[in-house]
């Protein structure tokens, strides 16, 4: 007789058994079960920012509640939130998108899912740049695509450069997700590789998916350089994700939103009536708030993380055992963990993030999540405190494997 759990298998659809289980699922475990035993931890693997919402932001959504405007919206969003996103994208991008050209999603992961969906068939060939966001991978193995991967070198800052471009067969794309800036590494683009990516975009009429969730997050004095800065024509081939989860800080509020080929978001629209529907009527009056008063949010949480950033790189210095580029953009820093792996103290980022977690509660994300090894990404949630705490626990365990 065939036993339950066999039954259960063999109903599951080829589709959701591909989907592998994520390489640090027994991490997050421990965090789990730490976590239930009342102990502290210092979580630098999350990623979300460690700033409470705008008031405005939740002052406009109880405002929304108390005047009854919980009702069903346009699937694709209400017509004020599209508005409120096209005059965002104008003032970023200089780029003139009308309402139909646009759709609001259950966050900007959604509104990947229904790009990703919306435009690959079986069998299409889809690239992606390593380290990447895990959700890429995924994501494409459920759409059905054939997955390439160009590997990003951090002697390059993990920018994409035009000697990484080069090595690509463009002919044989369908479409390209771009990350810019990127997670985990918070690297950019160069103006050569810019400008030759648009160029064989436009040659062979490529969807190029970018995910500019980090876009309004960055330490320089302008934002990252864009594909879509260097070439305008770009627009009809590319579909921009975003969101309001990052910039200003409302990760748990889930209002994403895609803009492209009006075809494109039209197919979007269809996928996302059949799985969710419209994003809540509240998210959606409080994301216009965000959208109004994001440059000057931006700002101030830039502001934040700029003073970290420069005392953890301070911190770093002082090391032998770590080293990172320093990150352009985003709210994260890519530590290059080899050392401890070339003298045998762990077997593996992964290991290293085991260690860190039993020994002395702190949970990072290692690099296995990203495609890669050798590496951690930490969050830039600490006070100088946490900072301490952190690599005086890096010493240890460096000084463990010396005896």
């Amino acid at each position: 007789m065939m036993s339950k759990s066999k039954v259960i298998k063999t109903c599951l659809s080829k589709k959701v058994q591909a989907i592998k289980p994520s390489m640090t699922s027994a991490l997050h475990g421990k965090l789990i079960q730490i976590q239930a035993d009342g102990k502290n931890i210092l979580n630098l693997g999350i990623g979300e920012p460690d700033l409470n919402s705008p008031e405005d932001v939740k002052l406009a959504a109880i405002e929304a509640i108390r005047n009854n405007q919980t009702r069903y919206t346009n699937n694709r969003g209400s017509l004020d939130l599209l508005k409120a996103i096209a005059e965002y994208l104008l003032k970023s991008y200089g780029l003139n998108y009308r309402p139909e050209e646009l759709i609001a999603s259950n966050g900007a992961k959604q509104a990947l899912f229904l790009a990703l969906n919306s435009v690959i068939n079986a069998g299409d060939k889809l690239l992606i740049f390593r380290p990447f966001y895990p959700s890429y991978l995924q994501m494409s193995i459920i759409a059905g695509a054939e997955i390439l991967i160009a590997d990003l070198k951090e002697e390059n800052n993990f920018r994409i450069e035009l000697e990484d471009l080069q090595k690509i067969d463009f002919l044989q794309l369908k479409a390209i997700i771009l990350n810019i800036p990127s997670n985990p590494t918070g690297g950019g683009i160069s103006p050569s590789a810019s400008a030759y990516l648009a160029e064989k975009v436009l040659e062979n009429e490529i969807t190029l998916i970018c995910d500019d969730i980090y876009r309004d997050i960055y330490f320089s004095e302008k934002a990252p350089l864009h594909p879509l800065l260097i070439e305008p024509q770009l627009k009809d081939y590319t579909i921009i994700i975003n969101g309001v989860s990052k910039s200003c800080a409302m990760t748990g509020w889930r209002l994403g939103y895609a803009a492209g080929n009006a075809e494109i978001i039209v197919a979007m629209d269809h996928l996302q009536n059949q799985v969710s529907g419209h994003p809540s009527s509240i998210t959606q009056i409080a994301a216009i708030a965000a959208l109004k008063m994001k440059p000057q949010y931006s700002k101030n949480l830039i502001a934040h993380y700029s003073k970290r950033r420069d005392l953890f790189l301070k911190y770093l210095s002082d090391t032998d055992y770590l080293t990172a580029v320093a990150s352009e953009s985003t709210f994260y820093q890519y530590l290059n963990i080899k050392w401890f792996i070339c003298n045998a103290i762990v077997e593996s980022s992964l290991d290293f993030a085991h260690q860190l977690l039993e020994a002395y509660n702190i949970f990072v994300m290692p690099s296995e999540a990203f495609g890669h090894s050798g590496y951690i990404r930490v969050t830039l949630n600490m006070e100088p405190y946490d900072m301490n705490y952190f690599f005086d626990s890096i010493r240890l365990i460096a000084e463990s494997g010396k005896k």
